[in-house]
């Protein structure tokens, strides 16, 4: 509608060169809708075309400020101002509104353009996109059909080939993407989408090539970037995938998701300094753009790790609220700014403040699922179980067919005990989205964890007929399953076709090694150290699973020899893991020295979780013998002071057995109320068995809670493989629990998976101890000792061993005991 035809002709210029999603063709459009305006003030179409090109500046981060989301709210006013029918406006205003992440209002906006214009395709997509979003496929599918129906388009056809790759057509998918690719061979979705379905079929050259395609056409978008990135990365190209990164953000310096996917790349590779110094090279490149500031809030916010009550802790503090605050100045009224707010504040541990600016972000962004799941995982990771489970239900609620949904809802349900309540909604949604078959695997492991064998292996077989599923959820689910039922050949074959994960590698050499098939293990080890797995360095993933099985079997040198081939080979994946296990390991092989000063370089490199880690360890290396008490409570304080929210269960444990060994008591009682509901079996265990001996109130029920946990753990739940431990864990609790007959087949099975290791030896004594089994606790315990296991000082005042303390061997074991510790200390 405008009289002006040279107007409308620079509408029509618009329009194809914003069709073209290029951060060049995204400024021409402008300059044609800037052009169509200063011939027609007036003109509604050129207005919402002007919109829709300030949107895409937003949405493909040309220009990654929500400055534009604001000014095309104006333009589209006043369009709708001269033409309040006009349906390109309408559908202007709800992709504004996705983007603001207000899927509800984006619904109701395209729904009205598409009764405006129901012979425009361009409704039905937008509205396609929000119901496959909110799991609603079939609904999705029918709406794309229609708009192919209308107008064969890249965004249709991609659409569609999305929800039959999730429903496991993947033949299908892959006729739609190139059906797409040959609409639009310079449009760089259909390389981008076939190169996940490549990825998800473990097609690893094809992966490769597609995304190589995505950026030729589309060179700066830094998805495939951080794509090829991360498969150079897990092949061991380490600095090539980082070299590529560095290039997109120097050549695309506007750009913001370049800095945060090199940001996480450096993060994962350990080095957090070069991290930091991207996130200030972003700060000083954009000063006035939102997102460096609210990352770098997120990173001060995590430097407060380093030492909670340093003054660089503290100085971190304060630059992390000043972060912020310049992120408010800038967008006081954006509903992911205060999002991020909340966060860095939860990070701050100023939970008050917190939930303060989640409560305004959801105002701002009503019906956003991925803002309430956001919110209640950080809940979950503060202990607040009962605040996350309410935003986890109300995400699955406004989205019940999105899958991971429900994790965020699963894990506060889980560590408050309501195991059932979490089972009964997975399998209302297999059920009602059974078109998923990741819904199925969900199932599949929760009858496993339920001990519903059969159930699970039919559940699990019907996930895998609609789809190999990816990472670690196909094979290797059913895999478990049927080494639980009892069908051991048929859990290794299907092991051993998963190659995308380590736990499949730790669950095949568990298994063997309960077998008593030490040969296998053998050759098995040397196989994936030929192989380089499609998304892994073969040094780095056979490292991990050799040093580990090396390390459980005493045979230290090996575990040192893989650890120090990994070192020596370039790979800088997991260099302070590294270093830890290789501590730990001169610290089991009896080396002190070595392990601390191992230990003592990490002090200072390490960063986030690691750094608790290592003040943990060199805790214990104080402790052996209990040679220096004192100085071992410090540093295991000092780890669990470093934590800005919750305590790791890591650290919890050792930090309780200090306390208790220290004699303080009342420093038992508080830890006990700081940790929440643990996760590791360790910990587990230990939270019940110190609460009964030091407060007791309620001991007996939560050993029944403990029980229920360990049993989950021991079928495969979070513990990769190391069903050794569970085991162990669970015949304590089930021993003081009065379940004699439960406990020593626990303690049998604990000792078949770990034959040699000297923890499950001295275990094996604490519960024969609680069950009265005087003969056996005595001879597990010399076991332990001959093995060379290092906790006398525990051993001094475990509650489990009691029973055993006045008998005249025990008496002996003890003073044998001091005598080997102390030869190893001198």
């Amino acid at each position: 509608p405008t009289d002006d035809t040279e107007a409308y002709d620079h509408y029509l210029k618009g329009r194809h060169y914003y069709y073209n999603v290029t951060f060049r063709d995204n400024e021409l459009a402008e300059r044609e809708f800037e052009r169509a305006l200063q011939l027609d003030p007036d003109y509604p179409l050129a207005l919402a075309g002007l919109a829709d090109a300030y949107v895409q500046r937003y949405k493909e981060r040309f220009d990654y400020d929500e400055y534009w989301l604001d000014s095309s709210k104006v333009l589209i006013d006043r369009a709708l101002a001269f033409e309040p029918d006009l349906a390109e406006a309408y559908e202007s205003r709800a992709e504004v509104l996705l983007q603001k992440d207000n899927p509800l209002g984006a619904l109701e906006a395209a729904d009205k353009a598409r009764g405006l214009r129901p012979d425009w395709d361009e409704p039905y997509i937008h509205l396609g996109n929000i119901y496959k979003d909110r799991g609603e496929r079939s609904t999705a599918l029918a709406l794309f059909d229609t708009a192919l129906s209308l107008r064969q388009s890249v965004d249709a056809l991609c659409g569609n080939g999305n929800i039959l790759q999730i429903r496991g057509q993947m033949d299908s998918a892959r006729a739609l993407y190139q059906a797409a690719l040959e609409l639009n061979p310079d449009h760089d979705r259909p390389y981008l989408e076939l190169g996940w379905l490549h990825e998800e079929l473990y097609e690893g050259e094809e992966t490769e090539r597609m995304y190589r395609r995505a950026i030729e056409v589309r060179p700066d978008h830094a998805t495939a970037y951080q794509e090829i990135s991360y498969r150079l990365y897990y092949r061991g190209n380490i600095q090539e995938g980082e070299e590529l990164l560095r290039g997109f953000v120097e050549h695309f310096p506007y750009n913001w998701d370049g800095y945060e996917a090199l940001y996480w790349y450096l993060r994962y590779r350990g080095d957090y300094s070069a991290a930091f110094e991207i996130i200030e090279e972003a700060v000083r490149r954009n000063p006035e753009r939102v997102w460096p500031y609210l990352f770098l809030a997120y990173s001060y916010a995590k430097k407060m790790s380093l030492d909670s009550e340093s003054d660089e802790a503290m100085a971190a503090s304060e630059k992390a609220v000043l972060a912020v605050d310049r992120a408010l100045t800038l967008r006081p009224n954006s509903g992911r700014v205060l999002e991020w707010a909340g966060e860095v504040y939860i990070d701050l541990n100023r939970l008050d403040e917190a939930m303060g600016y989640f409560d305004r972000a959801t105002e701002l962004r009503p019906g956003s699922s991925d803002l309430l799941s956001a919110i209640a995982w950080k809940l979950t990771i503060i202990s607040e179980y009962e605040r996350a489970v309410e935003f986890a239900r109300k995400a699955v609620e406004q989205s019940p067919g999105r899958r991971k949904y429900y994790s965020d809802l699963r894990f506060p349900l889980v560590f408050l005990n309501r195991w059932q309540e979490y089972f009964d909604i997975v399998q209302h949604a297999a059920r009602e989205y059974g078109d998923d078959p990741d819904f199925l695997q969900d199932l599949s492991r929760e009858q496993r964890f339920a001990g519903q064998f059969e159930e699970a292996i039919n559940t699990s077989q019907r996930a895998l007929a609609l789809k190999r599923t990816s990472f670690w959820g196909g094979s290797a689910t059913l895999g478990i399953t049927l080494w639980l039922s009892g069908d051991t050949e048929g859990a290794l074959d299907r092991l051993r076709e998963e190659k995308e994960s380590y736990e499949p590698a730790y669950w095949i050499v568990a298994i063997l090694k309960s077998e008593g098939r030490f040969r296998e293990i053998e050759q098995y080890l040397e196989s994936i150290k030929a192989e380089t797995p499609m998304r892994m360095s073969g040094i780095d993933y056979w490292a991990d699973v050799a040093s580990s099985y090396y390390m459980s079997m005493r045979r230290f040198d090996n575990a040192l020899s893989a650890l120090a081939e990994e070192r020596q080979s370039g790979e800088e994946t997991f260099s302070i893991q590294n270093t830890m296990l290789m501590a730990k390991c001169y610290r089991q092989k009896g080396v002190i020295d070595s392990a601390r000063h191992l230990l003592e370089e990490l002090v200072d490199l390490s960063t986030g979780v690691d750094r608790p880690n290592v003040f943990v360890q060199l805790a214990l290396l104080q402790a052996i013998g209990a040679r220096d008490l004192k100085a071992a409570l410090e540093l295991a304080e000092r780890a669990s002071a470093e934590q800005t929210n919750s305590i790791y269960d890591y650290v919890s444990e050792p930090l309780l057995r200090l306390q208790y060994a220290s004699g303080q008591t009342d420093d038992v009682v508080k830890t006990l109320q700081e940790m929440g509901f643990p996760w590791l079996g360790s910990t587990r265990y230990r939270k019940a068995q110190l609460a009964a001996v030091t407060c007791s109130s309620g001991a007996s029920a939560y050993f029944e809670e403990v029980i229920s946990s360990l049993t989950r753990l021991t079928r495969g739940e979070h513990n990769w493989g190391d069903v050794g431990s569970a085991s162990a864990f669970l015949a304590l609790a089930l021993a003081r629990a009065g379940k004699s007959d439960d406990a020593r087949r626990e303690v049998k099975r604990s000792i078949k998976f770990e034959p040699e290791r000297e923890d499950i030896a001295y275990h094996a004594a604490c519960a024969y101890s609680l069950m009265g089994d005087t003969t056996l606790a005595l001879q597990w315990l010399e076991t332990a000792v001959e093995r060379g296991h290092q906790e006398l000082w525990w051993a001094r005042v475990d509650p489990d061993l009691d029973p055993l303390r006045e008998l005249p061997r025990f008496k002996e074991i003890m003073n044998d005991w001091n005598s080997r510790i102390q030869a190893l200390l001198e």
